[in-house]
């Protein structure tokens, strides 16, 4: 299982599957930090693109201090 947190002002998480577009959608009831999970079986290609992905996000995140 892999846990990510996602910091929302406000809005709408919009649920993807790559192949076919939105899954669905969840409306953050207030500004905030959400933890989320996320699991898979036997999708090793699933796995990497989320590793990946979150390598992206940190590496091209603004320096805060």
């Amino acid at each position: 299982m892999k846990i990510t947190s996602i910091e929302f002002e406000i809005g709408i998480l919009v649920v993807g599957q790559l192949d076919r577009g939105p899954a669905d959608e969840v409306a953050v009831p207030r500004p905030g930090v959400y933890d989320g999970h996320a699991w898979w079986v036997n999708r090793q290609g699933t796995s990497a693109y989320y590793d990946s992905t979150l390598a992206r996000l940190t590496d091209d995140s603004p320096e805060t201090g």
